[in-house]
Order: C-alpha cells, then structure tokens, then sequence
C-alpha cells in the first residue's frame, strides 16, 4: 500500500511579498538610475556607455518580472532566487571594491557585467518557472 502525500507551496504573503515589492522597486530605481546617469557613471567605473545602460535596462526588466510575477512563484522558489542573484551582487561588489583599493584595480567591467548576466539569468528563470514567455511583462 502506498500514500502519496501533496504537498502544496503558496505564494508569497505578508512580509515575504512586500520585501519581494521592495526589492523589485529597488531594482526598478535602480535601473532607471543607471540610464539617466549612464555617462558619469561608466566614466567613473572606466566602462561603455552601452555596458551601463544595458545594465540599466536589464536591471529594471527583472525588477519589473519580480513584481509582474509575484503570484506565479512560491515564496520559497523566490527567496532562493533572490538571494542568489543578491548574493552574488554583494560578492562581485566586495570583489571589486577589494581590487580597487588594495591593488588600485578597477573592476567597474565585472561589477556592471554581473549585473546584466544576473538580471537576465534571474529574468529567465522568473519567466519559465512560471510557464511565462517573455512578451507577457509588457502585458
């Protein structure tokens, strides 16, 4: 005799989604932040124009998926991918922050190509995890 047992994952509530909210707006300012000011900054981090407002538009597409998508995901299948993503934006920015003022190296490249690479992987898989196609952020 056998029992199958189901188990059910809801979306996120209370507190989980609003700081799922916040992150995405976050991401959404932020992105934005790299486009208007895409200039000063790739002359700060010694970078394209074009590598910082790809990351502008990137950075606020998953910010935008964070939020279009809230109630397509679990809260844990969203928690785990953000603190991946995050993660992996603090790691790159301590990485970069270390080389440039211990060895003057300045690593503006890694720290705003993470971000593009990350946002689209993130993006990706905020899309396909929830039986979405790109087009339907628009929507």
């Amino acid at each position: 005799m056998s029992t199958t047992t189901t188990v059910h994952h809801s979306a996120p509530t209370g507190g989980t989604r609003w700081g799922i909210v916040a992150d995405g707006i976050f991401k959404l300012v932020l992105g934005i932040a790299y486009i208007l000011a895409c200039v000063p900054i790739s002359s700060a981090l010694d970078i394209s124009v074009t590598l910082t407002v790809l990351a502008g538009v990137t950075v606020l597409l998953v910010g935008a998926a964070e939020i279009k998508f809230l109630n397509s995901r679990t809260a844990r299948s969203y928690l785990l991918s953000l603190v991946f993503y995050d993660g992996g934006w603090v790691l790159v920015t301590v990485v970069a922050l270390i080389a440039f003022f211990s060895e003057g190296v300045n690593l503006g490249g890694l720290w705003m190509g993470y971000q593009v690479v990350a946002a689209v992987v993130l993006t990706n898989v905020l899309f396909f995890r929830a039986g979405r196609i790109p087009t339907q952020i628009l929507a």
